[in-house]
């Protein structure tokens, strides 16, 4: 994946609402880029037909070997597609020195500073990511409070639904209306007492 490619999709990951569906996207695509590449051989062809393999990228320090045994000491000329000449020196299966068969006043692209720019905007977004994942841990354990107090206070009201009323001692008293009332109750009523139906 090139660079520009790595940094478009980590913004589009970290973009909109985080949910636990993307945060377990973020995290399957960091574990990916975490992941080292399988390692190439880079062919090479000196000028009088032997074939060099470079494990890895032709660059210095990388190792470099004939038939799978360590390149003898030497300076080799390679030859590339183009027909044009340079030189790669090995010493104990490395390479020490390279001269490409570009003129030395080509400019080189700038890759150190690209890295250096991608490797801050990394840094920035995986900060962001470790920023929204502990949010979401609070909010997690949140939620787990939340329902361990909802189950308790649940228990709670079927406890209290479960236990049975005694109304034996409780008696509703009602008032009897005056056509209800014996003459009794009515010279009583008259009084001032209050007569009630017998509970």
């Amino acid at each position: 994946m090139k660079l520009k490619e790595a940094l478009d999709k980590m913004k589009l990951l970290f973009s909109g609402v985080v949910t636990p569906e993307k945060i377990e996207e973020i995290r399957a695509w960091v574990k990916l880029q975490d992941t080292p590449a399988p390692v190439t051989l880079k062919e090479l062809t000196t000028k009088d037909g032997k074939k060099l393999s470079v494990k890895g990228e032709l660059i210095e320090g990388s190792e470099i070997t004939i038939d799978g045994a360590p390149a003898p000491d030497a300076d080799y000329i390679i030859v590339d597609a183009e027909g044009k000449e340079g030189t790669v020196t090995v010493v104990a299966g490395k390479i020490t020195k390279i001269v490409a068969a570009t003129p030395a006043s080509a400019t080189p692209p700038p890759a150190t500073n690209m890295s250096a720019e991608v490797k801050a905007e990394f840094e920035k977004l995986r900060a962001e990511l470790a920023t929204h994942m502990a949010a979401h841990n609070v909010v997690v354990e949140a939620n787990k409070t939340l329902t361990k107090q909802v189950v308790e206070l649940s228990n709670h009201m079927v406890k209290i639904l479960s236990t049975p009323i005694n109304l034996s001692n409780n008696t509703v008293k009602i008032e009897k209306k005056y056509d209800e009332m014996t003459n009794f109750e009515k010279v009583q009523f008259n009084r001032g007492e209050k007569i009630y139906h017998n509970g």
